[in-house]
């Protein structure tokens, strides 16, 4: 569930409005929080510990709607837009998402850099944000496991 440019409050707004009644998903995968950081005018924009901390209060919210489930929050990725807002917020949610339960917090970001540890470009598109198809792919190989395990 996600539409370009949602932010944390706007898929809140999808689960509390029913866009998701009536499934019962065995895994929820939760990459989010990228947009937090882009200023418009009508939105200022959020702190890496606000975006970290409304991460981690939709996920007890995807828990309350979907209690069955097992949620893997992914860390944000490292795309070369904001990378050091992302990485800080990728190093709170290690504080603040483990003990949660039946959650897991999963980092794929070394996979997205070359060899001297620089994001590599082949997984993304030229505006070095957004995932390509070879992007999307590495990220199904990174967890290809968990996704056979609950589905």
């Amino acid at each position: 569930m996600g539409y370009g440019f949602d932010r944390i409050q706007n898929t809140l707004w999808h689960i509390e409005n029913g866009e998701v009644d009536n499934q019962e998903p065995g895994l929820v995968v939760l990459l989010i929080g990228s947009n937090h950081f882009t200023v418009t005018k009508n939105y200022s924009g959020d702190t890496p510990e606000e975006t970290a901390h409304g991460i981690k209060f939709l996920a007890e919210k995807i828990h309350e709607k979907f209690p069955s489930a097992h949620l893997v929050v992914m860390e944000l990725l490292p795309s070369g837009h904001r990378y050091d807002k992302k990485m800080a917020v990728n190093r709170i949610l290690r504080e603040i998402i483990p003990g949660m339960p039946d959650t897991e917090l999963k980092d794929i970001s070394p996979a997205f850099k070359d060899a001297d540890g620089n994001i590599d470009p082949q997984y993304f598109k030229k505006d070095m944000c957004h995932l390509c198809r070879k992007g999307f792919m590495l990220w199904y190989n990174a967890i290809k496991d968990i996704l056979e395990k609950y589905i």
